[in-house]
């Protein structure tokens, strides 16, 4: 997957790119500065996101909420 089309599915999913690296638990700035370097996205990301766009939208706005406030937690906790 080229970074332009990793844009447009973040979109369809409705997911920033911050929230989506936070999910990941890598910088921010990872999918822009390096991704869009390359023009490439890992492959696993592709995956990840395939599933994310096969959920149904409730499923997956839970998925993300969870996973944010999971990590967010963690943050607070250390």
């Amino acid at each position: 997957m080229d970074y332009e089309n990793f844009k447009i599915k973040l979109k369809e999913i409705n997911i920033t790119n911050k929230d989506f690296a936070e999910i990941l638990g890598i910088d921010k700035t990872t999918p822009s500065a390096y991704w869009k370097k390359k023009n490439e996205v890992p492959r696993y990301i592709e995956v990840l996101i395939e599933a994310l766009e096969t959920m149904d939208i409730k499923d997956r706005l839970f998925f993300i909420h969870n996973q944010l406030h999971k990590n967010r937690e963690k943050l607070i906790l250390n």
